[in-house]
């Protein structure tokens, strides 16, 4: 068995100062704010002057250093598990873009490999963003690849590895059948890229919608006489909102207008995190579309946003910042909310019986080290454990 000793534990509802955790294999065995005796451990982790909150899901993410989903590349997807763990992220969800299904089915196949041996953060699924969306709202999606909702593409990528999430605009063609058809396969269906009326989100949520893609982002507005998607984000407790808390993609005012309108257990913290990510300034290419990064700000030579390069863990300490809500209210936001509406079990929560997927944070949000079913993949030489 493994300790990690005398650290700060935060998981939803919980905060306690001081606390030892006692990994045993994968799992959890126990949290005690008792003292415990080193002597029956086989290693130990000073965890004094950290935080440890369970490991982050990000369920929304593209890339990062270099490397790109649809790459269909085993090398891509491992490359992208491993930077997520600077970020303190445990598990994600390998995001597409708008590209031919040739090209999704290649990047499906890649995942499916790298779950096979997940060195890294883990790989339950994909979010399949794209290609059934909105051209008016395409955002950074190649509009040369967008097509109507089919529902043949997705059981095809399902087959190879287990889709989680697709982004879909409800008013396009087919849409609600396409909605029903997920819900059946136990598929999440997230509106995005779209400009759906609130009256085509109640009949897509009706269908079996429960996610807004990137909230703010290339969806309907707030108009008080249409209230959009935007809007349904605020009116409808059921639905489940991404933000981006980039303090770009979506500014401070309107993050703390969020969290005190619409109830924590709702949000997920998301990265949308392009191949950029963790790269300097310069030229790349996206999905068939030039990104220039400059000043960690990824946008079309139009000037419009793509994604972004925001580290997880600097999400997280923005809107903490910015709400001063307390962490063990924050954090349902990073991982329990995501994996509550996936069907994740036994991760989100640092608790007896749960995964051993921990973050260790310091006072700054850095992450100090990561561990993924007790193992520690990740440590910061900047910090003694």
């Amino acid at each position: 068995m493994n300790l990690i000793r005398n650290v700060r534990v935060i998981s939803p509802d919980i905060d306690y100062k001081y606390a030892n955790i006692i990994l045993d294999g994968e799992y959890i065995k126990s949290v005690t704010e008792k003292e415990v005796n080193p002597e029956n451990f086989d290693r130990i982790i000073e965890g004094e002057g950290l935080t440890a909150f369970p490991g982050f899901i990000d369920e929304h993410t593209h890339g990062a250093v270099g490397y790109d989903v649809c790459d269909g590349k085993y090398e891509s997807i491992d490359k992208i598990a491993e930077a997520r763990l600077k970020e303190g992220v445990t598990m994600f969800l390998p995001t597409t873009l708008t590209q031919p299904q040739e090209v999704l089915v290649a990047a499906a196949q890649a995942v499916a490999q790298y779950r096979k041996n997940e060195r890294w953060a883990e790989t339950p699924g994909m979010h399949i963003e794209g290609p059934y969306i909105n051209c008016a709202y395409k955002g950074a999606q190649n509009p040369d690849f967008i097509r109507l909702p089919n529902t043949e593409e997705i059981r095809q990528l399902n087959e190879i590895a287990p889709v989680k999430i697709v982004t879909v605009a409800p008013e396009v063609e087919g849409a609600m059948e396409f909605i029903s058809d997920m819900r059946e396969m136990g598929i999440v269906t997230s509106a995005g890229h779209s400009g759906a009326t609130y009256a085509e989100f109640l009949q897509a949520k009706a269908a079996g919608l429960s996610h807004l893609t990137h909230f703010f982002n290339q969806m309907s507005p707030l108009h008080h006489r249409e209230i959009g998607l935007v809007g349904a984000g605020f009116a409808d407790n059921d639905v489940k909102i991404e933000l981006i808390c980039d303090k770009l993609h979506v500014k401070p005012d309107i993050i703390k207008i969020v969290f005190n309108v619409k109830p924590v257990g709702q949000i997920l913290l998301i990265t949308d995190s392009l191949l950029a990510s963790g790269l300097p300034d310069g030229k790349y290419v996206m999905g068939g579309l030039e990104m220039i990064l400059k000043n960690h700000e990824a946008r079309l030579p139009s000037g419009n946003l793509m994604g972004s390069t925001l580290p997880y863990q600097y999400g997280l300490r923005n809107v903490y910042e910015i709400t001063g809500i307390p962490l063990k209210e924050l954090v349902k936001a990073t991982s329990w909310n995501q994996a509550q509406s996936l069907g994740f079990h036994g991760v989100g929560k640092i608790e007896k019986g749960f995964k051993a997927n921990i973050a260790l944070l310091s006072d700054q949000f850095d992450v100090a080290a990561t561990l993924v079913k007790g193992r520690m993949v990740y440590h910061n030489e900047a910090f003694k454990l």
